[in-house]
């Protein structure tokens, strides 16, 4: 969770939704576009974070093809720059849900002050393709447990890398 400019962003496993100081969430209903089980459901306007990072949904109930894996996301909000920071891993997946070894670090970065706006999105490759022959374990690698930091030099990405 992160807060600045009055709003608060909270990224909880697979979902973000951003509120104002009252605690009411400001995003638009998406009752409409949110099926589960076949029923529109009201989420309190909640998005899945596959849909904020532009990818397709991480299960599709009809077909049951599965979509990449995002996960432990972690929020910051600059004051300095009066941005919203937020990073996932995202782990790539065949279309039956195994994984292919490949994941990144997604970054979302609020263009504006204001969260519920539109965002940048940046994809750091962590998987490490095993090039790295001169170590134990060459890779591939699990980017796991990203978390984010600023200063007035830039912005950081931090991971766990898991052979």
């Amino acid at each position: 969770m992160c807060a600045g400019n009055g709003y608060v962003v909270e990224v909880v496993n697979d979902v973000l939704n951003i509120y104002n100081t009252s605690g009411q969430s400001v995003l638009p209903d998406n009752t409409a576009t949110n099926i589960v089980s076949g029923f529109p459901r009201n989420v309190n306007h909640a998005v899945d974070l596959n849909s904020f990072y532009g990818y397709a949904p991480a299960i599709n109930r009809s077909t049951g093809v599965r979509a990449q894996f995002v996960t432990d996301p972690s929020c910051l909000y600059d004051a300095a720059t009066r941005r919203f920071f937020v990073v996932v891993l995202t782990l790539e997946t065949f279309p039956n849900g195994a994984y292919t070894f490949v994941n990144h670090l997604d970054l979302a970065v609020s263009q504006t002050s204001n969260p519920t706006g539109s965002w940048n999105i940046y994809h750091v490759d962590v998987t490490n393709n095993g090039t790295n022959t001169g170590g134990v374990n060459p890779g591939p690698y699990l980017g796991d447990y990203p978390h984010i930091g600023a200063d007035a030099y830039g912005v950081y990405l931090t991971n766990n890398a898991y052979p």
